[in-house]
């Protein structure tokens, strides 16, 4: 693959049209295509897809990311050389591939249920009988406050 790390950024030094990339794939088989779609996160990724027949929805086979599972935005001839060296038997592969998506659905799912499990114990421990909220003072307040300390009360 053409690229490289520079910090936080992968760096593609050559970028191909998407046409020939796709020319490249289908050397390898004919059925794969390019697409790009939408992850749970709401990232573009660019998606080698496999069309496996007219009874079965087409297969994502790889998604085009770098090593900190960041979606790549450009396409080069690293997405054709991991294709390639990818195993070409279909039930093994497929099996792999949604595998994959299920670790990767279920992964993000307990990580929202983390995320709402600490809100919902901060939710609980607000709402206790023992517990009284912090409101926020409006300015009306503190200018009656200053106000009344100006005349000499303890406020």
């Amino acid at each position: 693959m053409n690229s490289y790390r520079q910090g936080a950024l992968t760096v593609i030094e050559t970028v191909r049209p998407q046409n020939e990339i796709l020319r490249a794939l289908k050397k390898i088989d004919p059925r794969l295509f390019l697409e790009r779609q939408v992850t749970l996160e709401d990232q573009a990724v660019w998606c080698v897809v496999c069309d496996i027949g007219s009874d079965h929805p087409p297969a994502t086979v790889l998604e085009w990311r770098d090593s900190d599972n960041n979606p790549i935005h450009e396409l080069s001839d690293g997405i054709v050389d991991r294709i390639a060296k990818m195993e070409r038997q279909g039930s093994n592969l497929t099996a792999r591939v949604i595998k994959a998506n299920e670790d990767r659905i279920n992964a993000k799912r307990r990580s929202t249920q983390e995320h709402w499990r600490d809100i919902g114990t901060d939710f609980e421990r607000m709402m206790s009988p023992g517990h009284s909220a912090v409101l926020p003072r409006g300015m009306h307040l503190r200018r009656s406050r200053d106000k009344m300390r100006s005349q000499g009360w303890r406020v």
